[in-house]
């Protein structure tokens, strides 16, 4: 019995990598700089691995600069600020929103994670993210 299950275990560890480290991941969102897009400790949504390149009113997740370890959420607002390859990005919460480009200034699309598309809890708010 345990060794059937530890071999279970062996064999989709890989798919289960593979999947997070290419497709994507589910995460619960963490303050309130989204609000009302986006609810502190309510929704659940899914990080699309996406390299394409952002557009204007992309919701993304970024590393934060000096702190890669930190993911924040955001949303574009402008593309392709000078140099090439920055983004401007701030919450939809204004009043609320820190860590964003009007502390910061223009992120590098480099550091963007993923995209977020779709809530996927709460089961009554599921679907597309806009």
């Amino acid at each position: 019995m345990l060794s059937n299950l530890l071999s279970g275990i062996i064999t989709v560890t890989p798919f289960v990598l593979l999947f997070f480290n290419k497709v994507g991941f589910v995460a619960k969102v963490r303050g309130s700089s989204m609000s009302p897009t986006l609810e502190d400790r309510v929704d659940y949504v899914f990080v699309e691995r996406d390299n394409s390149p952002c557009k204007v009113d992309d919701i993304v997740v970024y590393s934060f600069p000096t702190n890669p370890s930190q993911l924040l959420v955001k949303r574009v607002k402008e593309v392709n600020i000078s140099p090439l390859g920055q983004i401007w990005i701030e919450g939809d919460n204004y009043r609320t929103s820190r860590l964003d480009s009007k502390d910061i200034g223009p992120v590098s699309e480099g550091l963007v994670v993923g995209k977020i598309r779709h809530r996927v809890w709460p089961l009554a708010k599921f679907g597309k993210v806009e």
